[in-house]
């Protein structure tokens, strides 16, 4: 099954192995918008280098969960006259 182009919500919570799961879903994060959480007991700047990578910016930290967010397309502002 192949995911591309979708809005995912992912939660992460693996007890020290997130980097091993980022590094393992590096091509859904990549193909895809959405919003990850991720609680993160350890190696916090390597995770969010890898998710960032992945073309997500960091939305919130609030330790230990860090949510990122990436948008494909940027939001439509109305135009006002």
């Amino acid at each position: 099954m192949t995911l591309t182009g979708r809005t995912l919500a992912i939660k992460i919570d693996v007890e020290r192995y997130e980097r091993q799961v980022l590094a393992g879903m590096a091509r859904t994060l990549r193909d895809n918008r959405g919003i990850v959480q991720i609680e993160v007991l350890e190696a916090r700047e390597e995770t969010v280098q890898l998710t960032t990578a992945a073309g997500f910016r960091l939305a919130q930290d609030f330790g230990p969960n860090l949510v990122f967010r990436k948008r494909l397309r940027p939001l439509a502002v109305p135009i006002r006259r």
